[in-house]
């Protein structure tokens, strides 16, 4: 069965890694925003970050050398995904995600704290252009799905204005 790259990242985080739906669902709602789950989502915006997560400069480097060390292309969502990993183990982003969202009561108010914990942890947008309230729409529909009948994966358009983000996209 052919997973949408939605799917596949619910079930890594979820099965594969062991994170709660919260968690799982806080990092996607960063990656909608970034890459609308495009593999191969470039940024317009003079840095060219590249994949799920926008990686730029010396991260994209890292993704570039790391895909091809296990031989694979830095498209390649598994790839992307294992890179993912190893860089949300080395940083330690989940613990303030959890201690950001330990105080919350209901799921909404977790993944809000979550999500913001995750942008400006992980993905360290410039805070003008960190469009919270997208990360955590996004969010909420990956916790509601599941992953399952998320955006449709390659609808990703890079915005030519400078004032959508600092990606390069709204």
């Amino acid at each position: 069965v052919v997973q949408s790259v939605p799917e596949r990242i619910w079930k890594f985080l979820t099965a594969e890694k062991g994170l709660g739906s919260v968690t799982a669902a806080s990092i996607m709602g960063n990656i909608a925003q970034e890459s609308m789950y495009n593999t191969n989502a470039v940024s317009s915006d003079g840095h060219e970050s590249i994949g799920i997560c926008q990686w730029t400069d010396s991260r994209k480097d890292n993704l570039i050398n790391f895909a091809q060390s296990i031989g694979k292309s830095h498209l390649d969502i598994e790839a992307q995904l294992q890179f993912l990993w190893k860089e949300i183990e080395a940083g330690g982003y989940i613990a303030p995600m959890h201690t950001a969202s330990s105080s919350k009561s209901t799921p909404e108010a977790q993944i809000a704290a979550e999500v913001e914990a995750f942008c400006f942890g992980f993905e360290r947008p410039q805070r003008e252009y960190a469009n919270l309230p997208n990360r955590i729409k996004y969010a909420m529909e990956a916790y509601q799905k599941q992953g399952k009948g998320i955006l449709a994966a390659g609808t990703y358009v890079p915005s030519n204005n400078p004032a959508h983000g600092a990606l390069g996209h709204d």
